[in-house]
């Protein structure tokens, strides 16, 4: 009962990492309608980031969360205005080229500067006991920083003048431009923040999980699946998706293999979109 319960808990503090990334790709999508294959790659930058910042330059894990949230909010910006802006208006199919090719483009640099060794930090060991069940301290701080990052984001989206731009944007961009709302700035704003998100979530996973060139595109597709589990368009649901997800693998990992923890996530996935297309709690092409 112990190891359900252990099993069931990690999971639930795993996922919360895994639902704070795939809200920032939702919320990317949701707006812009082009599927950011860059935002697993975020991720990883930031994982590496994490590495060198605690292991080599001695830094508090905290404080590289914060550094990397305004890092790579601004590295969004930029790759919003000189990539994404101009891809906008484009064929799906000429997005998802130029998407592809860029992630392809951060992966090879990655795998060339650092190889492809996995690198971890020794705050992976550190654990405590809670009644008989034993539980990752990182993993527990990661999920209390995804919530607060779920919490405040909801907060601007729902309580700030730019969150209402951005909402107004998503639902009817011509109509919101037909009442004075810059739009280009609503989705460069949303932008970043997907990326900011994809900063915090990478400076947290660090802690707990090891990091290689490639584990972005493996996050990429957690992110995705997440998303459509939850529902397509909603934020919420995405942050549930990806607690669904990690609960899944850990469930796997335990009690058959870890080998098979990804296929068994794709088993659900693919069983929720025969029941339920929209996802769990989806309405196709919105943000909320």
């Amino acid at each position: 009962m112990n190891l359900l319960l252990e099993t069931l808990l990690n999971g639930l503090l795993i996922g919360g990492v895994y639902g704070i990334f795939s809200v920032g790709f939702a919320l990317q999508f949701g707006t812009l309608r082009i599927i950011n294959f860059t935002h697993g790659d975020f991720v990883m930058l930031a994982m590496f980031l994490g590495f060198f910042a605690v292991s080599q330059y001695g830094w508090n894990p905290f404080a590289v969360i914060p550094v990397a949230m305004v890092l790579f909010g601004l590295v969004g910006a930029v790759f919003f205005t000189t990539v994404f802006n101009r891809l906008k208006e484009e064929p799906h199919e000429i997005q998802l080229i130029a998407t592809i090719t860029l992630s392809a483009i951060i992966t090879a640099g990655t795998q060339g500067l650092f190889g492809q060794d996995a690198r971890s930090l020794d705050t992976i060991t550190e654990i405590f006991q809670l009644g008989g069940v034993h539980l990752g301290v990182w993993k527990v701080i990661g999920l209390g920083i995804s919530l607060l990052l779920a919490g405040g984001l909801w907060l601007l989206l729902t309580r700030s003048g730019i969150g209402r731009d951005i909402r107004a944007s998503v639902d009817d961009a011509v109509a919101a431009r037909l009442q004075g709302i810059n739009t280009r700035r609503a989705y460069l704003v949303a932008f970043s923040l997907g990326a900011l998100l994809a900063g915090a979530a990478g400076a947290t996973l660090i802690t707990f999980y090891p990091v290689t060139p490639s584990v972005g595109a493996n996050l990429l597709v957690l992110a995705f699946a997440a998303v459509l589990v939850g529902g397509a368009g909603s934020l919420p649901g995405a942050f549930l998706g990806g607690l669904i997800l990690a609960v899944v693998q850990q469930v796997t990992a335990t009690y058959q293999s870890p080998a098979l923890q990804n296929a068994y996530v794709f088993l659900l996935f693919l069983f929720i979109l025969v029941v339920k297309p929209a996802g769990l709690f989806g309405r196709l092409a919105r943000v909320d």
